[in-house]
């Protein structure tokens, strides 16, 4: 690097110590990257009498150095990436969630007339299914934006026996093909 060799230049010709990482090559040709030090040696009257220079090869740290700098590069690019698929499956889900909610609400509150109780257990299990599914969802995303923004996970209280009811709702299905209870 021809910038590096004039600093270098400079720092002798002022009688001043310099320490850079330089590219070097071996006699044959193989390059080697050096962490070359030179410190001037001074006489009594302070004239520079000698230099004497240390360098130790660092090829290994600058490779490591450019790995880690290329992974680093991969894993931001991978995140933005995530975060993009996130906002966009959000709204995907969200909409359809949406409308299968409202529906479901307009059938149990019978907005278009009377319906056998059958369906309308049905219609509330579809309804507490959307809700579910949406929460999901929602925590996904603030799991995700609590990463990216880097904030502490907060625990709270849940009712258990919600939970549990919940998912026998959602699993009502299977339990009743099964022939369980």
């Amino acid at each position: 690097d021809r910038a590096t060799v004039a600093g270098i230049r400079a720092a002798l010709a002022a009688g001043e110590p310099v320490r850079v990482d330089i590219l070097n090559y071996r006699k044959d040709g193989t390059p080697y990257w050096s962490d070359l030090s030179i410190a001037p040696i001074k006489g009594a009257d302070g004239t520079v009498r000698a230099f004497v220079s240390a360098f130790t090869d660092i090829t290994a740290r600058v490779e490591l150095t450019s790995r880690l700098e290329a992974s680093l590069s991969r894993a931001e690019s991978a995140d933005r990436a995530k975060s993009a698929f996130l906002a966009r499956m959000s709204h995907e889900l969200r909409t359809p969630l949406n409308a299968v909610i409202g529906f479901s609400e307009m059938m149990t509150t019978r907005v278009f007339g009377p319906m056998n109780e059958r369906y309308a257990r049905y219609a509330e299990d579809i309804g507490q299914s959307g809700r579910h599914l949406r929460d999901l969802v929602e925590r996904i995303l603030e799991m995700a934006r609590m990463e990216h923004e880097d904030r502490p996970l907060r625990a709270d209280a849940v009712d258990l026996a919600d939970i549990a009811e919940q998912a026998a709702v959602l699993a009502r299905g299977d339990i009743d093909a099964a022939g369980a209870t």
